[in-house]
């Protein structure tokens, strides 16, 4: 038994959905604390989205069967468009990226990301402050979705958070918190699962079958406390407070990557 994959699944599966990059925190554990190379580290924390798949997946199982019933009746709801829409451009986006960091893994800090996100996020929560009656939509629109397939895209690239960019830029776009948060959430399950599979099928990320099965229930243990903790905070406050604490952390968190 590897706890090594134990300790980095937990962290992935908490780090997830929560707005801080899950890839690098969990690549910087594996090849700084536990001497992992940079790209295998890099594959590993990708491969234990699996786990972090699956805690989303149960948690929205309700929605997750809602869409795929749409999908199946022709008939598309809001998550199945979430899906068709979204997807195709993330995954034309990602790959290819995906590939390139493989190839200069460790060499190419992305961090300032994170702060070109999160300085304009709090701007935008200062300013709506002083807005009353606003609450923000409940739905995304189509313009919305294929915004949302373009960042997340981009957001395969460790020292990027995908939860962090993808929910800042649903707040922007006038989603309030909850909305913003399932939204996000929900669009990162096909991306999420296709990145773990590519990596664990192809990639040869784990030589034993073990380490796969107890990193991935370690992030699927560590993912539903994100999930929950991330949901308790949008239902508690409104979106102009919600999006100055997403874009705290981001600043926070890309300061310190940095330094």
């Amino acid at each position: 038994m590897n706890l090594d994959y134990v300790l980095a699944g937990l962290l992935q599966g908490l780090l997830e959905w929560l707005p801080v990059s899950s890839s690098g925190q969990v690549m910087i554990a594996l090849s700084v604390a536990l001497g992992v190379p940079p790209e295998s580290a890099y594959r590993i924390a990708l491969a234990l989205h699996l786990g972090t798949l699956i805690s989303a997946v149960i948690y929205y199982r309700k929605d997750v069967v809602d869409g795929l019933v749409s999908i199946g009746h022709l008939r598309l709801n809001t998550i199945s468009k979430i899906w068709i829409i979204a997807t195709p451009i993330s995954l034309l986006i990602g790959y290819p990226l995906f590939k390139l960091y493989e190839n200069v893994a460790g060499n190419v800090p992305q961090d300032w990301v994170m702060l070109l996100v999160g300085v304009p996020l709090v701007a935008v929560g200062v300013l709506g402050l002083g807005i009353k009656g606003n609450s923000g939509k409940n739905e995304p629109t189509t313009m919305d979705l294929i915004l949302l397939g373009l960042v997340q895209g981009f957001s395969v690239i460790p020292g990027i958070s995908r939860s962090g960019v993808t929910i800042a830029l649903l707040l922007v776009r006038g989603l309030n918190p909850l909305s913003a948060v399932r939204t996000s959430f929900i669009a990162g399950i096909p991306v999420i699962g296709a990145a773990a599979l590519y990596t664990m099928l192809f990639e040869g990320v784990f030589s034993r079958g073990t380490d796969a099965v107890l990193g991935g229930l370690a992030a699927l243990a560590g993912g539903l406390v994100g999930i929950g903790i991330i949901e308790w905070l949008a239902r508690r406050i409104n979106q102009y407070l919600f999006a100055i604490i997403i874009g705290v952390i981001l600043v926070i968190v890309g300061i310190y990557s940095i330094i």
